[in-house]
């Protein structure tokens, strides 16, 4: 009797255990959420910065120019859309900080770039992850009879130092012919996705929290040119310093001895001449050391944030 009592115990007992591991495996079949992987993370991430986000949809650059030799005047208008190239989205957001709008951008492929609308053969000019700091009709700096047109790519980056491009429009697509280092800070306040530039430059220049800015800016622009042609032949810029292991200095860091210039005037004004480069001269000027007597002529090319006036001869060959 006890034997039996027994072993209806202990057969109840494996019921009540296979039921229970039954009802377990159950619940993690159809409760438990399965494993997170990293593109889940990131698609979380996209979903919750959607959720708060407040666009603004931001300046966009537009200039006109004959850039294709057809003696017409065309609008190179700046957009910024979706993956597709088709539809246009803000550029900026009230509430997301720089790094939300540089993670959505990549995640969501958005897509920068300058066109034609008017005319479907020019092909697009891209622009940075994040559009485009800087965008202007810079002349004919060939000489091949068409507009030209300068920009400076909003990449995707923790610094102030950047590039500014000249492109022409040459058998059916953009060529990149000239190219200069800069500042961001060398050109106009235009709205940025965060409180960039900082390095060495404007710590206050920083999302607008709305679209009113715009007319303002459009002001700006237009009193504005980077590329300054003296002449038919002669344009000059300013750049950040890129000379500093071209130049030796002697013991009293005063008078400059060069490894590859030679000092030249041109009218009233001195440069060095660039001697690989023949039609690129640096100008001295009294910021850059321009003795009190006038008799000599020294750069301090030791701090990296120098900036100096650059004059290029688009007549002459190198």
């Amino acid at each position: 009797m006890e034997r039996n009592k027994f072993l209806f115990f202990l057969g109840f007992l494996l019921v009540f255990l296979a039921l229970a591991y039954c009802i377990n495996f159950y619940s993690y079949l159809t409760i438990t959420k399965p494993f997170k992987t990293y593109e889940d993370s990131l698609s979380d991430r996209l979903d919750s910065l959607q959720k708060i986000s407040k666009p603004i949809m931001g300046f966009r650059f537009v200039i006109t120019g004959d850039f294709d030799g057809d003696h017409l005047q065309d609008a190179l208008i700046e957009r910024y859309t979706d993956s597709s190239f088709s539809k246009e989205i803000p550029s900026y957001d009230e509430v997301l900080e720089y790094d939300d709008l540089l993670f959505r951008a990549n995640k969501e492929n958005y897509r920068s770039f300058l066109h034609v609308k008017s005319n479907r053969k020019i092909k697009p000019l891209k622009g940075g992850i994040l559009g485009f700091h800087y965008v202007e009709n810079c002349g004919d700096v060939n000489h091949d009879g068409l507009d030209d047109v300068l920009l400076v790519r909003t990449n995707g980056d923790y610094s102030n130092l950047n590039h500014a491009y000249i492109f022409s429009y040459q058998k059916g697509d953009w060529k990149e012919i000239y190219s200069m280092e800069i500042w961001e800070w060398m050109f106009p306040p235009t709205p940025s996705a965060s409180m960039l530039p900082s390095m060495f430059g404007n710590f206050n220049i920083g999302i607008s929290k709305n679209d009113s800015t715009d007319v303002a800016l459009l002001k700006n622009l237009k009193d504005f040119k980077y590329i300054k042609w003296r002449d038919s032949c002669w344009f000059e810029f300013e750049c950040r310093n890129e000379y500093s292991n071209e130049f030796e200095m002697n013991e009293d860091l005063e008078t400059i001895h060069t490894k590859r210039f030679k000092k030249v005037k041109l009218g009233t004004e001195w440069f060095y001449q660039d001697l690989n480069l023949k039609t690129k001269f640096l100008k001295i000027d009294s910021e850059n050391g321009l003795r009190p007597d006038g008799s000599d002529y020294y750069l301090n090319l030791e701090d990296p944030s120098a900036s100096f006036i650059l004059r290029i001869n688009t007549c002459e060959k190198n």
